[in-house]
């Protein structure tokens, strides 16, 4: 940081006491419009001096160091000779404070728990269920659902297929929805497997 501001020592004709001169003195965050006072202290043998003066600021006031001081509980800001001028404004430390990073989906924040099941909903094609004949006195209905790349199996009470199949019959396979639930176990096949067929509403003309 001292290295940095050497450009600074050869366009001034004193070294202000606001500044650091060696590495690890404190920093003294400047008052507002010091620009002008270290103007005054510029060498007029030196052309390029104001643009000097002007880069080194930015360079020197853009340093980690000098944004934490400024951002720093009971922050001052200090004139020339180094004495203290003023508190440093709310809004200046809060603009110079990094702001808190957004959270990549690896950082946020994951609750691990269990569940006592995988509890599925599938909604099933109905024109599958037209005109299908449940034979009498057959208690249940195997029933095979391809998602995908992979196969569901579910056995349901017979008599939750008949309704399903007399629902469709009256309303057609358009109006009406199939569901199938259950518990998803790893095998793929649903336990405690329900179906039933809802009557979709039509929509307002």
């Amino acid at each position: 940081m001292i290295d940095a501001l050497t450009p600074l020592r050869a366009v001034l004709t004193e070294w202000p006491a606001v500044l650091p001169t060696a590495e690890g003195e404190p920093i003294k965050p400047l008052m507002i419009g010091i620009h002008e006072r270290f103007a005054a202290l510029l060498r007029a043998d030196v052309p390029d001096a104001p643009d000097v003066l002007k880069q080194m600021l930015q360079t020197y006031t853009g340093f980690r160091r000098y944004r934490t001081a400024v951002a720093a509980a009971g922050a001052m800001r200090h004139a020339l000779d180094g004495t203290p001028v003023e508190p440093v404004a709310a809004d200046h430390a809060n603009s110079v404070r990094p702001s808190q990073p957004t959270l990549a989906s690896k950082d946020q924040l994951v609750v691990r728990t269990t569940a006592r099941s995988l509890k599925t909903t599938l909604v099933l094609d109905a024109a599958s269920f037209a005109g299908l004949k449940v034979p009498d006195g057959q208690p249940k209905v195997a029933i095979e659902v391809k998602v995908g790349d992979r196969k569901v199996t579910a056995s349901v009470n017979a008599k939750s297929v008949r309704k399903a199949v007399a629902t469709i019959a009256e309303h057609g396979p358009a109006m009406v929805a199939i569901v199938l639930q259950g518990s998803l176990a790893m095998d793929n096949t649903l336990a405690e497997a329900g179906l039933v067929a809802q009557v979709k509403q039509s929509k307002p003309t």
